[in-house]
């Protein structure tokens, strides 16, 4: 997730909640408006995050271990990747895709934002002595080294970039895969956000996913059906009236228009799936996976 950075607020006025001015946090903002900015560096945040990565029971931050076990056989498959080959994860987490990938005789490279998820691969790396190589950075940015046999940018990685985003992403790719190197990636479509409107709710809890002290949530899905993107957006607002927010702005996609995409970044897309895992795509799929090569 990309989250980009907005001042903090404050939302008490003589001692007591500005209903306005909370009002005017929790509205529609305007397309692509910024939120907080890193907050996967947070220790509490960084701590429940990586426990959803790691809980086999849910999809959430990760996919469950049996999906992703179906995911790399396919993968391995569709890219034709072979012992040796060289793939780069963009956005690895906490390493099970690269754990798995590396377990298949594959050498990995995997990126990240967040500190913690790598601290937690790379000691699962060095545990079980796999070809892993991790980094710490924006892979929007950072050096991607390279040339690789395949780049993968999945669970919907791609899509929180913003459109000038992408386009300078697949230009990266694309001069660090190997010709006729492989992507893959996989992003949602419409019907991955439901069909029921947007959706609002308030939340009074003693402690969360966002802090461990008692806060007020005010969590909104907004569509912007004009650009293809969706926000989900959260309020979080602290006792001492302190609110911070956290947006996850994310496009949808069609085989159409992704393939639109890649095709003017230079690749050639050889398959659309309905999963990563390499499901028949049908009407109402809530993903798109799409596997491109490097057409010159």
């Amino acid at each position: 997730m990309t989250p980009m950075g907005e001042k903090e607020l404050n939302v008490l006025q003589d001692g007591r909640i500005d209903l306005e001015r909370l009002g005017r946090a929790a509205a529609r903002p305007e397309l692509h408006a910024p939120g907080e900015r890193h907050f996967w560096d947070d220790p509490h945040i960084a701590e429940g995050m990586l426990k959803a990565h790691l809980d086999p029971g849910i999809d959430a931050a990760s996919r469950r271990p049996e999906f992703m076990d179906r995911s790399v056989a396919w993968l391995m498959e569709a890219l034709a990747l072979r012992p040796g080959h060289r793939v780069l994860d963009l956005g690895c987490g906490p390493g099970l895709y690269c754990t798995r990938l590396a377990r298949a005789g594959l050498e990995v490279v995997g990126v990240d934002l967040s500190e913690n998820s790598l601290e937690y691969a790379r000691t699962e790396a060095t545990r079980r002595g796999d070809a892993i190589t991790y980094h710490l950075g924006d892979y929007h940015d950072i050096d991607l080294g390279g040339p690789y046999d395949a780049v993968l940018c999945i669970y919907g990685q791609f899509a929180v970039s913003t459109p000038a985003q992408q386009r300078r992403l697949l230009g990266r790719i694309f001069e660090r895969l190997e010709p006729g190197g492989y992507l893959a990636l996989d992003v949602p479509t419409r019907d991955h956000f439901g069909r029921g409107g947007e959706a609002r709710s308030w939340v009074v809890t003693e402690g969360g996913f966002w802090s461990p002290d008692p806060y007020i949530l005010l969590s909104a899905d907004y569509d912007y059906p004009g650009a293809n993107r969706f926000l989900e957006q959260h309020v979080v607002v602290s006792g001492d009236g302190g609110a911070k927010i956290y947006r996850v702005w994310s496009g949808y996609y069609t085989p159409e228009s992704i393939s639109d995409l890649l095709g003017a970044a230079g690749f050639q897309v050889e398959a659309v799936r309905g999963d990563i895992a390499g499901a028949q795509y049908r009407g109402g799929s809530e993903w798109l996976a799409v596997v491109a090569r490097k057409s010159r």
